[in-house]
């Protein structure tokens, strides 16, 4: 599995951007009330990135050699994975708070000032998660060896 880049990151966050944005014109459109994000929504998305770095950590500590304690290799997967999907679904919401805050910035009439404390909250929970994801999926990452192949060079040199 490739460590995650910045590529996808910054996709998903404009497709996010985008899509917040026009979500919410099309609601406005349509006579409802503008979608504003719960504080629960910021609280989880925090309340995620603390459980993906307590889950990691063990990790980090095993492979850095701070433990004697071994760890499941299956287990490390996981938590890359889950790792890696966190800090894509992070992306996503972060772009999409972006756009909701886009949106109200460019209302004629100004709303709540409390609408937009919610989605800033939104805000610092999805970077905060995209943040947390991309230290998790680093602390599963195993070091190189000293005695690991260089890249090109032929696997029968390291039976030797």
């Amino acid at each position: 599995m490739n460590r995650t880049s910045a590529t996808p990151l910054i996709i998903l966050g404009a497709v996010g951007v985008v899509g917040g944005f026009l979500g919410e014109v099309a609601t406005v459109s349509g006579g409802r009330p503008s979608i504003i994000p719960p504080v629960t929504l910021a609280i989880s998305l925090i309340a995620i990135a603390i459980i993906l770095i307590a889950i990691s950590l063990p990790i980090r500590r095993a492979t850095t050699g701070r433990t004697k304690r071994r760890i499941d290799p299956f287990r490390a997967l996981r938590i890359a994975a889950l790792a890696k999907a966190s800090s894509l679904a992070g992306s996503l919401v972060f772009g999409a708070s972006v756009g909701v805050l886009l949106f109200l910035l460019t209302r004629p009439i100004v709303p709540a000032v409390g609408s937009f404390w919610l989605v800033i909250a939104s805000i610092v929970g999805s970077a905060a998660l995209v943040a947390a994801a991309l230290v998790a999926e680093w602390f599963c990452t195993v070091p190189k060896d000293d005695d690991d192949d260089a890249p090109g060079a032929p696997a029968s040199s390291a039976h030797h």
